[in-house]
């Protein structure tokens, strides 16, 4: 018999005796986790979340609360490839790493330079797409199962150009992404400062997705989902899992600092830290700790109509309930390293030069670690080299929202024995 810690339907922490199997066990209470436990729920599951902090403590909080549905084309690609350099190079660059990262970042780093490659890319768009055209009308049904359909927002994107060679890339990304059936409008300068003010004087240019969404806030959305999720009697155990093996029942056993779990199906989906338990199965996993940060402009001074990614700077802001959160850039780091929190008052320095009102007073700023695979695609299946029912989701990288209920739905539906109605080879694990 083990004693474990679970949530109650109040939200509130109790202690309860917990023996026997169970049915199945989630590892990993962030978005991923909590989507793919409500969807086992409703099919009559027992469904444990197992998580070393509360629900939603990492991406799941922070992330730029953007369903970016128009984002299909891998980050590995050749034109990323070829800017390396720059970016590596430049003051203010989207893009930077920690010098102590270098050692771990070299396996991630050949099979990202395979994953360049066009054959690749082009499997890679064709793979975001198949998850990315269906994960809003997920989203639109699991929120209006759980009551919070209102949390979703659909005005669209913009993405903002100020340069010439901007507006070039935006006309050239409208033309690739037209080829996959993906909506956009391009915007003269007049029709970008009607429709979100503010701007410093410029010659602007547009592109504007009617197909995306934001949320006011990510984690009021995940904290909905949750407790949708206790009241379906979805158990919350709060514990560091450091072993899974299976035993001779066909069952796996749960091992966490605490106590021992046991489950007859479980499912790692705990971001970066799915990579340990992952490789204990039997794989090799080059997933790094991809670092974004956010600011948060509780007085901002202007208030966006819409989620505003600036284009050549590569970060996006969102209106939130809480004011306007500027939200991107690409760190590669260890997961224990310190964050460099100048990441986050770049963000700042870069946006009020666009727009010039904008307030940094009682901002807050914070750092996550984005779970991400070379091939910039994630894993959502079953892992076919453990001994017993062991499945996974995880890395997702900068699409972790936008993908976790039709990632939920796919996987539940697999885990059911039924048809997912989507091929899921491309993100099986033994791609790696």
């Amino acid at each position: 018999m083990t004693l474990i810690e679970t949530a109650s339907k109040s939200g509130s922490v109790e202690m309860i005796n917990q023996s026997g199997t169970q049915d199945v066990i989630v590892i990993g209470a962030g978005i991923i986790g909590v989507a793919l436990a409500w969807e086992l729920s409703k099919s009559g599951r027992q469904v444990t979340l197992v998580d070393r902090e509360g629900p939603g403590m990492g991406c799941s909080w922070g992330n730029a609360a953007h369903f970016a549905t128009e984002q299909i084309f891998p980050l590995a690609n050749g034109d990323n490839l070829k800017n390396l350099p720059g970016y590596l190079f430049r003051a203010n660059s989207p893009l930077t790493f920690r010098k102590s990262s270098l050692g771990s970042l070299i396996p991630w780093g050949v099979r990202y330079l395979l994953a360049c490659r066009e054959s690749q890319v082009r499997r890679g768009a064709a793979a975001l797409r198949a998850l990315n055209e269906r994960s809003l009308s997920a989203w639109q049904d699991l929120l209006a199962d759980v009551g919070a359909a209102s949390l979703l927002h659909t005005p669209g994107t913009l993405q903002l150009a100020e340069t010439r060679q901007g507006a070039l890339e935006l006309e050239a990304l409208q033309r690739d992404l037209s080829v996959y059936g993906i909506a956009s409008t391009l915007l003269n300068s007049g029709e970008v400062t009607e429709l979100i003010g503010a701007l410093a004087p410029g010659d602007y240019r547009g592109l504007h997705f009617p197909g995306t969404a934001y949320c006011n806030d990510p984690y009021e959305l995940l904290l909905a989902v949750f407790r949708a999720c206790l009241a379906r009697q979805v158990r919350f155990c709060q514990a560091d899992v450091r072993h899974l093996r299976a035993v001779g029942d066909g069952s796996v056993e749960v091992e966490t600092e605490g106590g021992t779990l046991t489950a007859g199906a479980v499912v790692i989906c705990c971001g970066v830290h799915s990579k340990a338990l992952i490789e204990r199965q039997g794989y090799h996993i080059p997933m790094i700790a991809e670092r974004g940060y956010h600011m948060l402009l509780p007085e901002a001074g202007i208030c966006p109509s819409l989620p505003i990614t600036l284009h050549e700077r590569q970060f996006i802001m969102t209106p939130m309930n809480k004011g306007v959160r500027l939200a991107g850039t690409v760190e590669f780091a260890r997961p224990e390293d310190p964050p460099t929190m100048k990441r986050a008052d770049m963000l700042f320095d870069q946006a009020s030069q666009l727009f010039p009102s904008l307030n940094a007073s009682d901002a807050t700023k914070w750092m996550g670690c984005r779970p991400t695979l070379p091939d910039y695609l994630p894993v959502i299946g079953r892992l076919s080299r453990a001994a017993g029912q062991v499945f996974a989701s995880f890395g997702h990288a900068h699409l972790g929202l936008t993908q976790a209920a039709i990632s939920a739905r796919m996987l539940a539906m697999l885990m059911e024995g039924d048809e997912p109605g989507l091929d899921l080879h491309p993100y099986r694990v033994e791609r790696f």
